[in-house]
């Protein structure tokens, strides 16, 4: 605001005599917002006087405002300080807009005027920071902060939002006013409840509205017909937030939860939101927090059925819900916890259904079968359900049950599935039952792609990763009705392996003679601090094990591929280089120069180029997978996986960051087996490893026993800190399930380190 001064009265009477009454107007609009901005006089300009004076001060032309500039200059109102006339017009102009700006309500935008031309064309923002305002014909810009509060005004402020708080939690009667208007409601509270997949139609359902006095979100309890319970909720709360989080009513809630839906099983929330959005799928009850009260587990145990319980993913939830298991175990209810990374309202309903097992491939699908056939089968459901004892179904006797089950079908009806019974009786064609099934399967998965479709549309799905869910869903029941699970491996064609010495040989000679050669189902884990070498250790050996890829793999194209997700993957690929040709950079570069380097590399190598580096920064475990299962690689690297991130619903509900290194360690071993490749994850140590030599198996950074329990090995890279050892590094193998008969069980052996040219050698 430098170079502005307030004008006197007279002065701005002056201006009116002139004629200009919308300039002296707008002069004190400006006026008044240098008092509200920077404290210059009053202190007490409220919102409603800045709405009142822009609506007193709009001007009947579009380009009025263009003479504002000048005329506010030659009054004195701002002094051009070293500026010229011509410098200040556009620093006139945003004065102008922060005039605008001001009238804003929070959490709106408008469009307005602007001086550069007709249509309203200035679009003006106000968030809690301040105010924003952008012009699309011009482009002048602006973002004007709000005044910082004083001591005194915050304490007041705090005051007067605690006895409003205070006030409104006084009854179980909900607050009021009432405004169910979400358009009106500000930004963050509609967000909110958008988050949570509910949207406007949701929204009336659940009975949530906003309660403007207090700016929170109010959710009702109900019971029939009749408020029992609410909750108003800070949409703008954070764990730095003064307010509190929530406000309820001072009421006994012993007896109290949030019903919402019909089905089983049962599933208890936390929150309301939580049971609103698992209520879509089956029946849900809210706790209104994590305690199970003595009234409430009476109820659950008259109503019978199964119990899931999925309350949220922190400390204080997964405590509660290990503690609600055992009280409903204990009283003889079937109860099982859902453990997920997330709270129940962020996954959509598909989701959701997938979770509490409403949705499996278990069950026969209802669409693709007609009307007689899906009969017929909830019957044999009923059928079973009333006779416990009973394996198969007779029927004849089951005619009689059908009858007495429909007693007001018609005569020719019933002979229509009579006729049916008795061809159910029959024994089938031999391959007509996997025929049947198979067909089953693919009608279920093709109603939840359709599903999966209409969710998506909705805005409630992840597509990426739900279709991966049923992808792998309908893959593993076709690979498990073609294929049985027992080792048919002949103990001949075991041994023949460690007969002929079968696999990839490592390029230092020590660790040939303490491990086995690398195979197809191998899985281990290379540690070291930073900047030890773990990037030109890969490399030395890797590109080792390039050559032997087209001698062990004849006639398959099988590749070595490097998931990289620490520094550019360029640099990754220099150092194969170097190691590759055993050369510096600077021989690389004579290489380059002589238009001979690619060919070198590809015969050093082994006449073919195999080894891939993939940069995958923030890709999750499924999406390396499906890379994996794409170029049915030889031997897998993940560098770090320490760093992949783990998929949504498939950590078992761990939040811990060790809970969930080991399932990402856990899964790499899977890939080995599964794909049938060598997989090698690299991992930082801890801080107790620096400065050791052999550092031992618990210094693997975040994990004391998870990483190393999931490897077949672990080998380790040590450095001394001495300066005469600059160019050693030690290799150990603190654990090791691939020893050689008469090796040593844990290397300890120090190697030499050619840093220029990413090797590890023995020493000579």
């Amino acid at each position: 605001m430098n170079g502005t001064k307030l004008k006197t009265a007279g002065q701005t009477k002056a201006l009116t005599r002139a004629g200009s009454v919308w300039l002296a107007a707008a002069l004190a609009e400006l006026k008044a917002f240098c008092r509200s901005m920077y404290r210059l006089d009053e202190a007490d300009i409220t919102i409603d006087r800045f709405r009142a004076a822009c609506r007193v001060s709009e001007p009947a032309s579009p380009n009025a405002w263009g003479a504002l500039p000048k005329a506010a200059v030659r009054a004195g109102y701002l002094k051009p300080t070293r500026r010229t006339e011509s410098a200040m017009r556009p620093k006139a102009q945003r004065r102008v807009i922060r005039v605008w700006a001001i009238a804003t309500d929070a959490g709106r935008r408008r469009r307005v005027n602007h001086d550069c031309g007709g249509g309203k064309t200035l679009l003006v923002t106000h968030d809690e920071r301040g105010w924003t305002a952008f012009c699309f014909r011009c482009g002048d810009r602006g973002w004007f902060p709000k005044p910082q509060e004083s001591l005194s005004e915050r304490i007041a402020r705090r005051a007067r939002e605690a006895e409003q708080d205070e006030r409104v939690a006084a009854s179980v009667v909900l607050p009021e006013p009432i405004n169910t208007d979400v358009d009106t409601w500000p930004e963050k509270a509609a967000v909110w409840l958008y988050k949570a997949g509910i949207g406007k139609p949701g929204i009336a359902e659940l009975g949530a509205y906003l309660h403007p006095p207090s700016s929170r979100v109010v959710l009702p309890v109900i019971a029939g017909d009749e408020v029992v319970y609410w909750q108003a909720r800070e949409p703008c709360w954070t764990r730095k937030s003064e307010r509190p989080k929530y406000i309820n009513p001072g009421t006994d809630k012993q007896h109290l939860v949030a019903q919402y839906g019909r089905g089983e099983p049962l599933v208890l929330t936390e929150d309301v939101l939580s049971a609103f959005r698992v209520g879509q799928v089956t029946e849900a009850w809210s706790l209104l927090g994590t305690n199970l009260t003595d009234p409430v587990l009476v109820r659950i145990i008259e109503r019978g059925g199964p119990v899931r319980v999925w309350l949220d993913p922190d400390t204080a939830g997964r405590k509660a819900s290990r503690t609600i298991i055992n009280r409903l175990t204990a009283c003889g209810v079937d109860t099982t916890a859902i453990h997920m990374q997330r709270d129940p309202k962020l996954y959509s309903r598909r989701e959701i259904a997938l979770v509490i097992g409403r949705d499996t491939p278990a069950s026969v699908p209802e669409q693709g079968i007609d009307d007689n056939t899906r009969t017929i089968l909830k019957d044999f459901g009923k059928y079973f359900d009333a006779n416990p004892g009973v394996q198969v179904i007779e029927p004849g006797l089951f005619n009689t049950y059908f009858s007495l089950l429909h007693p007001k079908l018609k005569p020719e009806t019933i002979g229509v599935y009579k006729a049916r019974f008795k061809e159910i009786g029959k024994d089938p064609e031999p391959g007509t039952e996997d025929g049947i099934l198979e067909r089953l399967v693919s009608v279920r998965t093709a109603a939840k792609l359709q599903s999966l479709l209409e969710d998506f549309d909705g805005g409630e799905a992840d597509l990426t990763a739900v279709l991966r869910v049923i992808t792998d869903e309908h893959e593993s029941f076709f690979l498990r009705r073609k294929k049985h699970p027992k080792v048919r491996d002949r103990i001949e064609d075991i041994l023949e392996e460690d007969e002929n010495d079968t696999g990839f040989h490592w390029r230092l000679k020590c660790l040939n003679e303490s491990m086995r050669p690398l195979r197809g189902g191998d899985f281990g884990i290379i540690g070291a601090r930073v900047d030890t070498g773990k990037s030109s250790w890969l490399s030395s050996e890797l590109t080792h094990f390039a050559s032997q890829v087209p001698i062990l793999y004849s006639g398959r194209e099988r590749t070595i591929i490097v998931f990289n997700n620490e520094g550019p993957g360029k640099r990754l690929k220099h150092r194969l280089y170097n190691a590759a040709l055993q050369k510096t950079t600077k021989e690389l570069i004579a290489l380059k120069q002589q238009g001979a380097l690619y060919k070198a590399y590809v015969e050093a190598i082994g006449g073919r180029d195999l080894i891939y580096v993939f940069d995958v920064h923030d890709y999750s475990m499924s999406e390396l997978e499906d890379i994996v299962k794409e170029l049915d690689p030889a031997i897998v690297v993940i560098d770090m996986l320490d760093n992949v991130q783990a998929d949504g619903s498939a950590v078992n509900g761990g939040t811990r960051t060790d809970q969930i290194l080991e399932w990402l360690y856990q899964r790499a071993r899977i890939w080995a087996v599964k794909y049938d490749c060598a997989v090698l994850a690299t991992s930082q140590l801890n801080g107790e490893a620096e400065g050791e030599v052999f550092p031992k198996l618990s210094m693997l950074a975040n994990s004391k026993t998870g990483k190393a329990g999931a490897a077949d090995f672990v080998l380790m890279i040590g450095r001394s800190a001495s300066p005469d050892l600059q160019n050693s590094r030690f290799i150990s193998l603190p654990k090791n399930k691939k020893r050689r008969d008469g090796g040593p069980q844990d290397l300890r052996r120090e190697v030499a380190f050619d840093g220029p040219r990413s090797l590890f050698k023995d020493p000579e």
